[in-house]
């Protein structure tokens, strides 16, 4: 997978597929990651992993975690469902079992003459220690495979709208809370229903100063007054928001944006000149993936 001014998005597949032989499997589980080859960091690359046949997520429904290529992989169950469900851990899937997820990575700010390689993992393994300790099991399929790309075309028809901002924070520092509106209007929300069509937000975080540990920061996301997302470390991460707008009218969002300094032990306390600095974005999308689709109105996010 490259990316290019050109081709600033690009979607693939994978397909994983497990079918049990003569006895049941305890588990099988699946992995899937996009990294930048020979372990670059791209912050800027902004990766979402969908099962198009439910829109779902790997991490959630709504949405992932860890969402640039710089690293962070993500759990693929080979029945198409969510890591998480209703925010608790679901149990591991049992064969037969078949899912694709679909990847879809997106340069936020190209450059021309400049590429970006990228590198997609996948794997998957099966286990039934727990119900055949001391003998073996079989399968007659465990399998992942590169499913192509399953779109019709790579770059769909985009909106999009960003606010961006520098954040330092010291021990002593408050939550420090940056607010916005999305304003979608309507002329976005009347498609075809049998068009892949994406709303998502986009946090990016950039470290660009850090003291050390146990120094850290949690970052939580707010649409619509609701905490959609938060973590306790600088991480970037998705949401869907079009699932919040109603069609046949103009939707508005309330986004909110919260840092404050906190420890990433429970034991240690942080140093009198502890300090995390970064480079943040929020960046809202609208994505249209149908062929010759076009984009009949603009979003807007306006800070408060």
């Amino acid at each position: 997978m490259t990316l290019t001014a050109d081709r600033p998005v690009v979607t693939r597949s994978v397909d994983y597929i497990a079918k049990a032989g003569a006895q049941p499997v305890y588990g099988v589980d699946g992995y899937i990651e996009v990294v930048g080859v020979g372990g670059a960091r791209h912050p800027d690359v902004w990766i979402s992993i969908l099962n198009l046949e439910t829109g779902d997520s790997v991490d959630r429904p709504e949405g992932i975690g860890t969402a640039t290529a710089e690293g962070g992989g993500h759990s693929a169950p080979c029945d198409g469902k969510p890591t998480l469900d209703a925010g608790e851990f679901r149990s591991l899937p049992v064969p037969p079992c078949q899912a694709r997820w679909t990847v879809i990575a997106r340069w936020l700010e190209p450059e021309p003459g400049v590429e970006i390689p990228l590198q997609l993992n996948a794997r998957m393994r099966a286990g039934a220690t727990k119900m055949y300790p001391e003998g073996e099991f079989t399968l007659d399929t465990l399998a992942v495979a590169d499913a192509g790309v399953p779109l019709p075309v790579d770059g769909p028809a985009v909106t999009r709208a960003a606010v961006r901002g520098s954040t330092r924070l010291g021990v002593a520092s408050q939550r420090e809370t940056h607010r916005s509106v999305l304003r979608v209007p309507k002329a976005l929300l009347d498609g075809k229903g049998d068009e892949l069509r994406l709303g998502r937000i986009f946090v990016g975080i950039d470290r660009t100063e850090w003291s050390g540990h146990p120094m850290t920061m949690r970052t939580e996301l707010s649409i619509d007054d609701a905490v959609v997302a938060s973590s306790t470390a600088p991480i970037s991460m998705e949401r869907d928001w079009l699932a919040r707008c109603e069609p046949g009218s103009d939707c508005e969002l309330p986004i909110a944006l919260t840092f404050e300094p906190v420890s990433a032990s429970e034991v240690a306390t942080l140093p009198p000149e502890g300090v995390i600095a970064f480079d943040w974005v929020v960046e809202t999308r609208f994505e249209d993936f149908g062929e010759g689709a076009a984009v009949p109105a603009e979003l807007e996010l306006l800070e408060r």
